[in-house]
């Protein structure tokens, strides 16, 4: 039996009772629920579905609805010394901080504070904030 590409192809009983047990999300609430009944049947766990919907929420936001303003930013300054700007680090809490020059409208990077860990507890004493700072991504607001 040759099947013809300009007949409509109409589905077998099997193609018809596979799309009805086959649950494919239409829209992100459907989405989400099978995602929480998969976490919930163990086939995801919680911290993977939440995960996935952290990305979710995510891709809806634009940038300047998580940027902080200027004045707000807990900054380090490239010109100061390591036992000057950590007591900063330490109470701030966060972990990346923009390096910015002395005039403060150029940044030069983002340093970790995970890569200060060495030169505090091995109490080296070669510290080059140049050499450990990170480059910035600079997105549109948009």
């Amino acid at each position: 039996m040759s099947n013809d590409s300009t007949e409509p192809h109409h589905p077998t009983w099997l193609e018809r009772l596979s799309r009805a047990l086959i649950r494919e999300p239409h829209n992100r609430e459907q989405l989400i629920y099978l995602l929480r009944d998969a976490e919930h049947r163990h086939l995801l766990n919680a911290e993977a579905l939440s995960m996935i919907e952290g990305v979710l929420q995510v891709s809806e936001l634009q940038a300047r609805d998580i940027m902080i303003p200027r004045a707000q930013m807990v900054i380090v300054e490239a010109q100061k010394t390591l036992e000057s700007f950590l007591p900063t680090i330490i109470e701030s809490g966060h972990s990346r901080f923009p390096v910015i020059e002395e005039d403060r409208d150029h940044i030069l990077g983002i340093l970790h504070a995970k890569d200060l860990l060495q030169y505090i507890f091995h109490k080296r004493t070669d510290y080059n904030l140049e050499e450990i700072v990170r480059p910035a991504v600079f997105v549109p607001e948009s």
